[in-house]
């Protein structure tokens, strides 16, 4: 009894370290890596290099990825609903069609990626670059945009609906169609963007720049 006894704990103790160093990828290399598909949610990634790597369709939700850099990796289809990405470099990826919804993304660099019918509402987005993104048919509602900087970005249909825009750079970017329905406006730039079709009702546009008519 005694010996199956041990030999359990020991089964339970290997169990555990194999878990912990599992889901503990903190600061590692991890460049240019397949893992497609995978399950890594809840995993704590904080500082590590996932640049180039595929990780589409992979479970993140709850993993902890800030400051790490995802420059031009995959990230389609993924899940990563309520983690934390602040600070983290993700330009040039791929994170179309991706579930982002309250998430941390404030601060992160997303310059040129493609977020293309991604589930960014109620996110963080504070402070974020998302200059020449591809953000066209996401869902931002309620999210806080303030202080970004989405010039010359893709908005196209988009729903920003209650979102926090204030202070926010969108000059030349393409608002065609999108929902801007009781969104902040305020101290935004939105000089040469496009706005028709939009619907603006409810919206704080208190000194924006540029022309801004009430479409919609």
């Amino acid at each position: 009894v005694i010996y199956v006894a041990v030999i359990y704990l020991a089964v339970i103790y290997v169990a555990v370290i194999y878990v912990a160093v599992i889901y503990d990828l903190s600061g590692s290399d991890l460049c240019g890596s397949d893992l497609s598909g995978s399950d890594l949610s809840g995993s704590d990634l904080a500082g590590s290099d996932l640049s180039g790597s595929d990780l589409s369709c992979s479970d993140l939700s709850g993993s902890d990825l800030s400051g790490s850099d995802l420059a031009g990796s995959d990230l389609s289809g993924s899940d990563l609903s309520g983690s934390d990405l602040c600070g983290s470099d993700l330009s040039g990826s791929d994170l179309s069609g991706s579930d982002l919804c309250g998430s941390d993304l404030s601060g992160s660099d997303l310059c040129g990626s493609d977020l293309a019918g991604s589930d960014l509402s109620g996110s963080d987005l504070a402070g974020s670059d998302l200059c020449g993104s591809d953000l066209s048919g996401s869902d931002l509602c309620g999210s806080d945009l303030s202080g970004s900087d989405l010039s010359g970005s893709d908005l196209c249909g988009s729903d920003l609906s209650g979102s926090d825009l204030s202070g926010s750079d969108l000059a030349g970017s393409d608002l065609s169609g999108s929902d801007l329905a009781g969104s902040d406006l305020s101290g935004s730039d939105l000089s040469g963007s496009d706005l028709a079709g939009s619907d603006l009702s409810g919206s704080d546009l208190d000194w924006t720049g540029g022309a801004v008519e009430p479409f919609g």
